[in-house]
């Protein structure tokens, strides 16, 4: 007890009332002295005993403490000094409120909630996972002695080869051939799972009675509520809701009797909580909840494949099967009534002033810990709170649901006011959340939903209220700022200086503005843009608007391309991206700072004998945001402008394609423009970086040609003598640590290809999406499908048809202008034109007249659904017209017939459009559309806190404090879920940063337990096909290996394949290492066979990326050769290790160590055949192995001399190494 009080934490026994039937009389917590009465109440909800109770008091020694204290007063406040204490937990009465919140509760506990989930949903199968289709086996927690013990105790050789039984090397073998054996899988496939498809509903329907309100003088007699219940039995019964409880009245669906209902045996059915009372009415009841946590046991060992995620926008997959819609649509009467009970009692709580709530969280104290952690738990909280309410009413917008403020106003102008939420239509720029300084930002987000683009954002208090001065003038709200009705520049110092911090973090220059109409700042001086406007709200808070002018414009691309011609740049305002200013910020620092300390250096270094300091002129690390931007600018404003942009082309986007040569190439557009933004290149910039990776590629031909003509000159000119005497001194040479190689080994031909392929594809994706929102906004919601779908058949399904025809039913046509279904005219010429237009305009890239030809269609079609919004059914869709005929024989699909009317009758009655079974002859028709869903773009909260903490951790790791940092690391683990909850992708990054820090620290085995909750948070918010999903797969499996368990690696690697195949397309550079990798994982399991087969497509995709003559060609050709010759393939080795020979020759020289090493190998195996000739020519025919009188194996294979050459050696030391290892030691590494 004394070590609790010592760790400043409370034991509490909390008893418990015996109407809660807990099974229990007590339970016990311990809790931190700093935790509040709300921390107890989320304790107790997590038990199992205890999480159906919502409506209690907590007593302590006759104090009932819920009643004496809010929710956030802290237990040391409470129990002073006590180390121990007991708390009685008893019921309340129930009131209305506390009624409606047992209600929810009870959903949640019952599973009504992930349906709930799926109904609030803007779409279908959000948050499903198929992690647990791997099939991979249970991590292997054993120390790494236990391992090493165990493999000498069963005999074998490696690590990787212990602990693998018949059935999964036959599982191993079996998946080699289907993963890599075979076609690749269907790109149009979507077989993961939620918990829909596992979890039974264990009632039949709980609703609101249809008594409801209760009557005035049930009221008198404490009825709150009436409930019919309906359950598994297809028993009905109605529970009446009182203040002491639940229980079964005698209450019918045609008679209103509030009477008990006592049975023949003169029992009675009451209850304090809902639960037990249901649990005594259904036996099934209890059964199928056992079942559905005994299945989702069974299923996963990871909550997080299943919770709800509560706070953060997911992201839809872009095709959903049948299946999943099915299973989406479950009845249930109460749910069109959850808005009564999830309002409040009189339907107000949906109603929120929003900017007031987030700015009173935001205004929390922040002190202590325990204050901070609290404040960015609500402010994430809101956040996404505000986002889902925006989104729903922005949809809502978009259908016409809703009457603008300014209905006599065209449609593009109109405005709305909802929920305390502005909407208008438009591309604002989302505002940047800068923390603190005194200048309050707003809560915004942006939502595209079917082309629309609606700007979400909380009004500014009072900034729909007409303000008067004492003389009834109108006041400007403008405070500071650009006034654009007067034209005029206002300056209010007090505001100024609460936006000095807005400058400060985004490097802005205060600087006097002179409009050219005249207008001027006088001797006043603005801290930012005079587009940035700062407006005091009648809550008076200083509040700073349209913050987008942070960073200044792009003057050298606007001078470039923008212009009053057809073909013009659309935007005149383009600015650069923050990454761009960050960039020349360190710079510019790193510049002046080495300037000025090379000046000190050269004048002594010192002053006086101390040392000096460097000081960087804060005035030369600034610009003006207001440059160009039709203000009288100074030279040395412009100057810098126009330094900062000239850094894209003049620096960042050789560095792009220098880092991408060296590195691996992104696999889709969205990792392509996350990477680009990374390196502050704008993505109107994509037709620069497309060509310049054409031309980079055309230098590396180039050199590669001239230095294969120079080393080929080379090898002419060896005489015979030379070629002998390096024969014989072949060992000697080889032996030797000699320097490294010359080979280039990376992949730039195939990475920069792959990126010159992925750039011109996020072109064509990205300028198809302006088509569809341009051509688009004529067509009304309910045709939208049938446009989606016409226009894909005009682009990906040219070559079924070019002029492709709209089915759209005669009654949904009769309602619809001329103007409205324009879109049926659209062919593909015109489409075709229309893109080139747009690609040529936003990117200034020319498309090849193929173009169309040359994309790949699925997965242009995947990423043109993910930036529109498109669910796309599940299936496989046909691009030609052999295999569109092939699958309509098969598939024909529904189309609806209207029969005409008959002649010479009198028409009586509408007919009836009946559906018949038409052949497809297009790829795409407006039912394969499953839905259109929203793409939010926000800039959700993160938390300081805890990056704060993770730096701390990761410090006292490095120190050697491993204790002090890995409890660190488990708080942290605490407070992401405290904060963002379980289901986050914060959550999901923090999984896979603290993996790779267990990895560093020499714990494989949680590394590989966290990395499998990433891959499933991945999978779940970010989608199951995304590259961060792919990226969460090659990490744990990384981490697989590294716990020495080959068989998961190997599942995970395979994993990795195909969905690296599904986003990109056959032929990534990546898959390279996937063979590699794999193969030599195959040879560990002894699957020679198998791993054969991957080295040869490992060495047949390098040859189909990056050339024959390529370095990387020759090294896999190098180590096919090893593997054969370690399968005794002497002859096939040979072959291998002479075509190996010469590239290396040609590619690096002669006098290089791979040459020499190839060549190596041929003698080696050459003089070994001559060998056996020997042999044959003087007795039998010897045992087709190698003679240790004439192959020594030490250093190498070893033949005897041919000619004069002296005896060559081989190293197949090397035939163990992996790939990466070879690299090394060919490299200069001779470990």
């Amino acid at each position: 007890m004394a070590d609790a009080s010592e760790n400043g934490s409370i034991r509490l026994t909390i008893h418990l009332a015996q109407c809660f039937d807990a099974g229990v009389d007590f339970v016990e917590s311990v809790h931190a002295r700093g935790d509040s009465i709300a921390d107890i109440k989320e304790a107790l909800a997590a038990t199992s005993q205890l999480n159906q109770v919502t409506n209690y008091e907590l007593v302590h020694e006759g104090r009932k403490l819920t009643q004496l204290f809010d929710d956030v007063t802290t237990l040391d406040e409470i129990f002073c000094d006590a180390a121990n204490a007991t708390v009685t937990m008893v019921e309340r009465a129930y009131s209305l409120k506390a009624v409606y919140d047992h209600l929810r509760r009870f959903r949640e506990n019952i599973g009504l909630s992930f349906v709930d989930y799926a109904y609030r949903a803007f779409g279908v199968g959000v948050g499903a996972s198929n992690f647990s289709s791997v099939g991979l086996k249970d991590v292997d927690t054993r120390s790494a002695v236990d391992k090493k013990s165990s493999g000498e105790k069963d005999g074998a050789s490696a690590p990787e080869a212990v602990g693998h039984s018949e059935e999964e090397l036959s599982h191993i073998k079996e998946h080699a051939t289907v993963a890599f054996g075979g076609a690749l899988a269907s790109q149009f496939a979507n077989d993961s799972q939620s918990v829909l498809s596992k979890w039974t509903l264990p009632i039949r329907s709980l609703t609101l009675s249809q008594w409801n309100p209760v009557p005035p003088p049930r009221r008198l007699k404490g009825d709150l509520l009436y409930l019919t219940l309906s359950t598994l039995e297809n028993e009905t019964f109605v529970i009446t809701c009182h203040v002491s409880g639940f229980y079964v009245s005698r209450i019918s669906n045609t008679n209103f009797n509030p009477a008990v209902k006592v049975s023949d045996k003169g029992f009675a059915h009451k209850h304090y909580v809902l639960y037990n009372l249901v649990s005594a009415l259904s036996l099934k009841f209890c059964a199928a909840l056992s079942a559905n946590k005994a299945v989702l046991h069974e299923a996963t060992q990871f909550p997080e494949s299943y919770l709800i995620p509560s706070q953060v926008v997911t992201r839809f997959p872009w095709v959903v099967s049948q299946k999943q819609v099915d299973q989406q649509i479950v009845p249930d009467f109460s749910r069109v009534q959850l808005p009564v009970y999830a309002n409040g009692t009189d339907g107000t709580d949906v109603v929120k002033d929003w900017n007031e709530e987030y700015q009173a969280i935001k205004d929390f104290p922040r002190e202590q810990f325990s204050e901070r952690l609290l404040r960015d738990k609500l402010l994430n909280k809101c956040i996404q709170e505000f986002n889902q309410t925006a989104t729903a009413t922005a949809m809502d917008i978009v259908h016409g649901n809703l009457v603008p403020l300014n209905p006599n106003e065209e449609p593009r102008k109109h405005i709305y006011l909802r929920n305390n939420i502005f909407y208008s239509f438009g591309a604002n720029a989302i505002l940047n959340r800068c923390d603190g300084g005194g200048a309050h930002t707003l809560l915004s987000c942006v939502v595209d939903y079917l082309g629309e683009r609606v700007v979400c954002q909380a009004p500014v208090p009072g900034i729909f209220n007409e303000q008067l001065d004492s003389e009834g003038q109108p006041v400007e709200k403008v405070a500071y700022g650009y006034a654009q009705e007067k034209d005029t520049i206002v300056v209010d110092t007090a505001m100024g200086e609460s936006m000095r911090h807005i400058a400060d973090v985004f490097h802005l220059k205060s600087h006097p503005v002179t409009l050219e109409s005249g207008s001027t700042t006088g001797c006043d001086e603005l801290v930012v843009s005079k587009s940035t406007k700062g407006i005091r709200g009648t809550d008076s808070r200083n509040y700073v608007i349209d913050l987008y002018r942070t960073t200044p414009l792009d003057v050298a691309f606007l001078d470039a391309h923008y212009d009053d011609s057809e073909t013009s740049y659309p935007h005149k305002e383009a600015s650069m991206r923050h990454e761009l200013v960050e960039e020349w910020f360190k710079r510019r620092s790193t510049a002046i700072f080495k300037a000025k300390a090379d000046d000190l250096e050269q004048n002594g270094g010192s002053v006086c004998g101390e040392k000096s300091q460097i000081a960087i002129p804060y005035e030369e690390i600034v610009f003006n945001p207001d440059t160009f931007a039709g203000t009288r600018d100074s030279d040395a404003d412009a100057s810098t402008v126009r330094e900062i942009s000239g850094l894209v082309t003049k620096h960042m986007i050789p560095e792009c394609l220098d880092d991408v040569s060296k590195n691996s190439v992104p696999v889709d557009g969205i990792q392509l423009t996350e990477f680009l933004h990374k390196f502050g290149i704008n993505m109107r910039y994509l037709g620069c970086v497309a060509g310049e990776a054409l031309r980079h590629i055309g230098e590396f031909k180039a050199q590669v040609e001239r230095d294969v003509a120079a080393n080929r000159q080379a090898m002419t000119e060896k005489t015979d003598t030379e070629k002998e005497k390096e024969e014989t001194e072949i060992d000697e040479k080889t032996d030797e640590k000699g320097e490294p190689s010359a080979a280039k080994l990376y992949p730039v031909v195939a990475n920069l290809t792959a990126l010159h392929n992925l750039a011109v594809q996020e072109i064509v994706v990205r300028a198809a999406k302006h088509v569809l929102r341009k051509q688009g906004l004529r067509v009304p919601p309910s045709l939208k499908s049938h446009f989606v779908a016409h226009f894909h058949n005009c682009v990906l399904g040219s070559d079924v048809t070019s002029t492709p025809s709209v089915a759209v039913e005669p009654e949904l046509k009769a309602f619809f202008s001329d103007e409205q279904m324009s879109f049926v005219e659209l062919d593909t010429h015109k489409a075709k034109l229309l893109i080139e237009t747009e690609a040529y305009a936003r990117f200034r890239y020319t498309l090849a007249d193929n173009w169309l030809q040359d994309i790949k269609r699925p997965q242009a079609m995947r990423e043109l659904a993910l930036r529109f919004g498109i669910q796309w059914k599940a299936q496989e869709y046909c691009f030609n017209k052999a295999a569109l005929a092939e699958q309509s024989a098969s598939e024909p699909v529904e189309t609806v017939h209207e029969p005409a009317p008959l002649k010479g009758r009198k028409k009586k009655h509408a007919a009836v459009p009946t559906p018949v079974r038409a052949t497809r002859t297009t790829t795409f028709v407006a039912d394969d559309v499953v839905a259109f869903v929203p793409v939010i773009k926000d800039s959700s909260y993160r938390c300081a806190l805890v990056d704060e903490v993770f730096e701390t951790a990761k410090q006292q790791l490095q120190q050697g404090n491993k204790d002090v940092g890995l409890s660190l690391c488990s708080e942290l683990v605490s407070f992401y879920q405290q904060i963002y909850g379980d289901v986050h992708v914060e959550t999901a990054d923090f999984y896979s940063s603290l993996a790779h820090l267990y990895a560093e620290n020499d714990m494989a085995a949680e590394a590989c337990i966290v990395a499998r909750k990433a891959v499933v948070l991945n999978e779940r918010l970010r989608g199951i096909d995304s590259f961060e999903t792919a990226n969460a797969y090659v990490k744990a499996s990384y981490y697989e290996a590294l716990n020495k368990d080959s068989y998961n690696s190997f599942l995970l690697n395979a994993k990795v394949f195909a969905v690296w195949n599904s986003i990109y397309g056959a032929g990534h550079p990546n898959n390279l290492n996937i063979f590699s990798n794999c193969g030599l994982m195959l040879e560990n399991f002894k699957l020679y066979a198998e791993a054969r087969t991957l080295y040869e497509q490992a060495l047949n995709a390098s040859i189909a990326i990056n050339g024959e003559l390529s370095d990387i060609s020759a090294v896999l050709r190098f180590r096919l050769g090893v593997f054969l010759c370690k399968r005794s393939l002497f002859e096939e080795a040979m072959a291998e290790f002479s075509v190996a020979a010469r590239l290396f020759g040609e590619l690096v020289g002669p006098d290089d160590q791979l040459t020499r090493e190839s060549a190596k190998f041929f003698s080696s195996i050459r003089g070994y055949f001559e060998y056996q000739k020997q042999e044959r020519e003087r007795k039998s025919a010897p045992k087709p192995v190698l003679s240790k009188k004439a192959v020594r194996w030490g250093h190498g294979l070893r033949a005897g001399k041919r000619g004069k050459s002296g005896a060559v050696a081989v190293n197949p030391e090397l035939a163990l190494k992996s790939v990466d290892e070879i690299l090394r030691f060919i490299e200069g590494d001779g470990k």
